[in-house]
């Protein structure tokens, strides 16, 4: 069994043997052994090793480099961690063992000792000393550590003395007894002599290692290392912790390449095991499907985590540095990435040639030893070119779906194609609606009436959001969520939206001035609340003025109003203080005419006059023909057709009266013909508003 990852646990097999005496016989001089015909490409160029401390067998490649590889041929590995167990007084064997429902856990044998590696054979065809054992009796000399086919003990050249571990010394130092002339190399590592009484069972657990350095000497310096990890997942009880990997769809486009990995990202993006928790993604282009793999493209969370350092063999000196090892920049998550420049050969992207790409998740924890853990690199192939004759898309990658919206919203929605060929052509819808006083929107898939997306929050990611219209950073915008989420090819984003009544207007100008002598300057809205005639009327109620029965919706006070200034004019209600605690009413004429913009609606107009009594104009001195206001007062809307007939009151009526607009008397001058347009931001009106779009591949 292995473990999904990349870097050294994903370079490690381990091995786990449960051995039962079955029969009657006692055995006595029971050995287990790990046989390897690594074969490292070329199989003739082979040499082997022991490390004992480690109780670690290995093949390497000679100096030459090898026909398969050339001089960056692997080193291959075998370990005991677990040995059998045999009698030794006063010590206590600890073995991981396997229990059906309990997985793997800790026994204590106590007078019991763990052997490792106790002796280390090699095979030549043909040597007298390395040959290849013909029988039983030879290979258990061999297990011995004794030559196969004399029983003579192995001699250590460098020290003359008999060794039962065949070149135990270290070729990447030179020290010690070394192999020196390749073949084809086999090896035996054994561990024993122990007793087996019928019915006795023995575990032993071993590994197999292989890695890859610049050459010979740094491949047996990384698979060495790379054994340290080995040994402390076996100190762990295997309970080694592993992020998952992300699944992969690819798009073949003309000129790009389009990877995306939406579909296990919410278990990825939630992993936590032991203190890691998942921290981000990485894209790589390899050389070749089995690499050497470049590191293109790197998102991940904003957390202020982005560099991190972690112990990193130096390979030329075998000591462990702390290196870079991870690249994030606080970039955000995202689940696609487009790729139209090939990293490796400098250049862009060429239709109908082959390329390789990978795309990791990796998980941090820095208190831990090895700080960062990452899925393995599970390559895939790419051959970009475009659509065969006869089947031209209809949308490409970055395309904007076209959008249909029925209602008054000034929200804009944008479903931006990630992949077209993930597009399905069928027909979606954007909803709204309450529930339990909560704001939701739903995307529906009207082909299948599938809810495919939903949320309270407005869809929006960094690289699609308008900020044209804000100056706030996206990550303060508190009615939007970074969206990442591809539905069918396409990620939804939006802008401008709201479900809040307006607040205030957003923009004033002058549409219409045919004399430019004339000038409308807008004196904004009352400052009391958000600028409305009931929260004006709530700031009079210690001075007894009656409160507004009910105050107008969001489908109101979104609307935009035009004035019109003209000879005809419009009959106002006219209301001034006294009036207002009296609870009486006038009306008086105002040399305009105002409209409702979406619905192109003339309305009913009423005036506030804070002191003072009419008339509320006079003649334009400085501009013969241009007229000015001769008081400073509020025009209100009123959302009902125009009658030019008083209101009853300004408390019974309070629910159609709306914003309290003004221009700035001592600036203001104007003429018949004049237009003035007043905007407020729209917000979403459930049941009003809708959304709808093809997903048109």
């Amino acid at each position: 069994f292995g473990f999904d990852q990349a870097g050294a646990m994903g370079n490690i097999m381990f091995l786990r043997w449960v051995i039962i005496n079955k029969g009657s016989d006692e055995l006595d001089s029971v050995f287990v052994a790990m046989w390897h015909d690594d074969d490292l490409g070329d199989a003739t160029d082979d040499l082997v090793g022991c490390n004992t401390d480690l109780s670690v067998g290995y093949t390497y490649n000679d100096t030459d480099g090898d026909n398969t590889y050339g001089v960056e041929a692997p080193a291959a590995g075998g370990d005991f961690f677990q040995g059998p167990i045999v009698n030794s007084p006063g010590d206590t064997a600890t073995i991981l063992t396997w229990g059906q429902g309990k997985g793997y856990y800790l026994r204590k044998f106590p007078d019991m000792k763990k052997l490792g590696l106790t002796s280390f054979a090699k095979y030549i065809n043909g040597n007298p000393n390395f040959s290849d054992p013909e029988t039983a009796e030879e290979t258990f000399r061999y297990m011995n550590g004794l030559v196969g086919n004399t029983g003579d003990p192995y001699i250590d050249p460098t020290t003359n003395e008999p060794s039962v571990f065949v070149h135990n010394g270290d070729p990447v130092t030179g020290v010690g007894w070394v192999d020196d002339v390749p073949g084809d190399r086999r090896y035996l590592m054994s561990s024993g002599p122990f007793y087996l009484a019928p019915g006795d069972t023995q575990e032993v657990v071993g590994a197999m290692i292989i890695a890859a350095g610049s050459n010979w000497a740094k491949s047996i310096t990384k698979m060495l290392y790379f054994d340290n990890f080995a040994q402390g997942a076996f100190d762990a009880n295997f309970n080694v912790c592993s992020p998952p990997s992300p699944s992969i769809e690819l798009a073949q486009l003309d000129q790009k390449v389009i990877l995306t990995f939406e579909e296990n990202s919410d278990v990825i993006e939630n992993y936590n095991c032991a203190s890691y928790s998942f921290q981000g993604y990485n894209v790589y282009q390899g050389a070749s499907l089995n690499g050497p793999w470049t590191r293109i493209k790197t998102y991940d969370v904003v957390d202020d985590i982005k560099t991190i350092l972690d112990l990193t063999l130096d390979e030329d000196t075998g000591e462990l540095l702390e290196l870079p090892s991870q690249f994030g920049t606080d970039s955000g998550l995202n689940h696609y990435v487009e790729i139209t420049n090939d990293v490796i050969n400098s250049r862009s992207i060429i239709n109908h040639r082959k390329y390789y790409f990978a795309v990791t998740a990796y998980a941090y924890d820095p208190d831990a030893a090895q700080r960062v853990i990452e899925s393995p690199i599970n390559a895939i192939e790419a051959v970009p070119g475009g659509p065969g004759l006869g089947s031209a898309l209809a949308s490409g990658v970055s395309d904007t779906l076209a959008i249909t919206h029925t209602g008054l919203s000034d929200a804009v929605f944008f479903p931006h194609v990630v992949d077209p060929y993930q597009l399905t052509n069928h027909d979606y819808e954007i909803s709204f609606d309450i529930v339990d006083s909560v704001y939701h929107w739903y995307l529906t898939d009207t082909d299948d009436d599938e809810l495919v997306a939903q949320d309270t929050l407005f869809p929006a990611t960094p690289d699609y959001y308008d900020y044209a219209n804000s100056d706030l950073e996206f990550v303060d915008l508190p009615d939007y969520y970074e969206n990442v989420e591809i539905v069918d090819g396409f990620i939804l984003g939006s802008n401008n939206a709201t479900y809040a009544a307006p607040s205030g207007y957003a923009t004033a100008t002058t549409t219409v001035d045919a004399d430019t002598s004339t000038s409308l300057v807008f004196g904004g809205l009352n400052a009391t609340g958000s600028g409305t005639w009931v929260e004006f009327i709530e700031s009079l109620a210690a001075n007894g003025v009656t409160q507004a029965e009910s105050a107008p919706g969001a489908e109101m006070l979104q609307l935009d109003l035009k004035v019109v200034f003209s000879d005809e004019g419009s009959i106002a209600s006219f209301f001034n203080v006294g009036g207002l605690i009296g609870g009486t009413a006038d009306t008086a004429w105002v040399p305009f005419e105002m409209y409702t913009v979406e619905d192109d609606r003339r309305v009913d107009i009423a005036v506030y006059l804070a002191a003072g009594s009419k008339p509320l104009y006079e003649l334009d001195e400085d501009n013969p023909g241009s007229k000015m206001f001769a008081k400073n007062m509020y025009f209100i809307p009123v959302y009902r057709d125009y009658t030019g007939t008083m209101l009853n009151d300004h408390y019974s009526d309070g629910g159609i009266m709306g914003w309290m607009t003004s221009f700035n008397k001592n600036s203001t001058s104007f003429e018949s013909g004049n237009e003035f347009l007043v905007t407020f931001k729209n917000p979403i009106i459930p049941g009003t508003d809708t959304y709808t779009f093809s997903g048109q591949g």
